[in-house]
């Protein structure tokens, strides 16, 4: 039979105390499941973080349209058709950066 999509997911995470019992206290915790072929990802970065997007390890194409992407108002729009594996790796790694900045 066919063969199911692949996908990522990845537990976003905001705040630092978890209460002993295991609630979550003063975070936020948000879940992120990517699949390949089903969407796109698009992150809005500070035009100031614009030379920190493209020393990320991102393939070179999206490294290159991150690099020439016009802003849209004072940010950066980073934008991933998720096709493929590496788009995959590229979406997470994009997200890991923008939860750094936050």
């Amino acid at each position: 039979g066919p063969r199911p999509p692949r996908h990522r997911e990845l537990a976003l995470v905001r705040g630092r105390r978890l209460a002993r019992e295991g609630n979550a206290r003063d975070a936020e915790l948000r879940w992120l499941s990517l699949w390949v072929g089903v969407g796109r990802v698009t992150v809005y970065f500070p035009e100031a973080h614009r030379a920190l997007l493209v020393d990320l390890d991102l393939s070179e194409t999206l490294r290159a349209r991150t690099l020439h992407q016009p802003p849209v108002g004072t940010s950066v729009p980073v934008s991933i058709d998720l096709r493929t594996d590496a788009d995959l790796d590229d979406a997470l790694t994009v997200l890991r950066q923008k939860l750094t900045l936050c």
